[in-house]
């Protein structure tokens, strides 16, 4: 059985210093870089996303990935409705079919919530009988314990044992280190996925590197046949500093031959903070790595996850797929401030969020009524001004995609011109000018 391997194609006239953009094929989808990738929740996130992309030309905007967890709820009412409609003969063309044919799509396991978690997050899991039973155990286990212990100090010192002797279990028993990585995969297939993610822990110490890069390894064995599988490194931000730690990922990537996709995500990643200097080296020092594998080696591509402010700067140099939410993946950091029903709007002049209230008090106020921004929601921005909040958040959240699709089709033409220093002109002009930095 043949199977549709990830190909990287270079251009000359499409590289500078330290940038490049590429073609990323895989059977009959072709997506050129540098590549937004919109992490989606919800099913009505993804009937936003389709519908917008049925409408409007959007040709650095076509990836998307939902965590595993959100997948039953995201993905398979879409996957229910085709199978229904393949059983009764229809051949109608949907948004969602469409999509299948053109837009990259992912599935992550999203593992770091074995580590950080949230009482919501381990009962969606104990709850879901599509997420394999190794994982609700672990959940269930910490929900247990949890109530069980009288101080958060006790139960996190805890956890952070429970969450070591897991892995090492996994690490050391090939049997359950298989049925978990065949488990995942087969999750992802049955999601429409094109590339595979394997399971792979939180790194947080030398030992879960270990384990991270033995289930890379059994992942892309097991994948053979069915789908390309990636190599996977989910890290804390502060690991960034770990410099024997990033030697040994940085070796890989440059040694693995059988890893086209390289994906990296950094949990709670904001370089823009003053107090992450140290981090902010290393992730150039990365950037600049990444860079230069990829120029040197045939198929290679960079996936970032959870990029947030890093989005620009990482899609400029490293990455040729930069991943984010809806929110600049701020839903994870919990806050104990009660949340306006009004989403955020992205400013594109500043490269950061505002609230609703500084969008029409601040924004369009100081700039005689009109919204600073010429993509087409903009241009028109009647739902922006609603009262009601369902129609205001649609309206933001297609503004964001226009943005991105603005950002990476300006690295695109910067790439194409050598004129990269462009970057740093527009991370000045910005409330990100501490990312300046990342700009080699």
């Amino acid at each position: 059985m043949s199977i549709n391997h990830l190909e990287v194609v270079q251009y000359p006239d499409r590289r500078s210093t330290h940038s490049q953009s590429v073609d990323l094929r895989i059977g009959k989808k072709t997506v050129v870089t540098p590549n937004f990738c919109l992490r989606i929740k919800n099913e009505q996130e993804l009937d936003l996303f389709l519908h917008l992309k049925s409408k409007y030309p959007l040709s650095f905007v076509y990836s998307y990935i939902v965590r595993l967890l959100d997948a039953p709820r995201t993905l398979y009412p879409k996957i229910k409705a085709l199978a229904q409609t393949g059983l009764f003969g229809g051949m109608t063309e949907t948004p969602y079919s469409s999509s299948l044919n053109s837009d990259l799509i992912f599935v992550d396991p999203a593992l770091e919530y074995l580590y950080y978690h949230s009482e919501n997050i381990l009962q969606r899991i104990t709850s879901s009988f599509t997420i394999p039973k190794i994982l609700r155990d672990y959940a269930k286990k910490c929900l247990d314990e949890k109530k069980r212990m009288a101080s958060s100090s006790e139960f996190l010192k805890w956890r952070d044992a429970f969450h070591r002797k897991f892995w090492n279990t996994i690490y050391e028993d090939d049997s359950q280190r298989t049925k978990m990585i065949r488990d995942i995969h087969n999750l992802e297939i049955k999601y429409k996925a094109d590339i595979l993610i394997p399971p792979t822990p939180l790194i947080t110490s030398d030992r879960l590197l270990n384990t991270a890069l033995l289930i890379n390894e059994r992942g892309r064995e097991l994948a053979r046949g069915k789908r390309e599988s990636a190599d996977y490194f989910l890290l804390r931000v502060d690991t960034l500093r770990d410099n024997e730690i990033m030697d040994k990922i940085k070796r890989q990537v440059e040694s693995s031959e059988d890893a086209r996709l390289t994906i990296f995500k950094f949990k709670n990643m904001n370089l823009n903070s003053e107090e992450r200097t140290s981090e902010k080296k290393a992730f150039k020092d990365l950037l600049i790595e990444l860079s230069f594998v990829a120029r040197h080696a045939e198929n290679k591509a960079f996936m970032l996850l959870d990029a947030a402010n890093q989005v620009y700067p990482a899609a400029l140099t490293g990455f040729n797929i930069v991943a984010s939410s809806f929110n600049g993946d701020k839903e994870d950091r919990h806050s104990r401030v009660e949340r306006s029903p009004f989403g955020s709007w992205y400013d594109p002049e500043y490269m950061v969020f505002r609230s609703r209230n500084q969008l029409l008090e601040e924004i369009i106020k100081n700039n005689g009524g009109t919204v600073p921004c010429h993509c087409p929601e903009c241009a028109s921005p009647s739902d922006l001004l609603s009262e009601d909040f369902i129609e205001y958040n649609q309206a933001v959240k297609r503004h964001y995609i226009f943005c991105r699709e603005a950002e990476m089709k300006e690295i695109f033409e910067a790439v194409k011109k050598r004129t990269t220093s462009m970057g740093a002109d527009k991370l000045q002009r910005s409330s990100l000018k501490n990312l300046i930095d990342l700009i080699p």
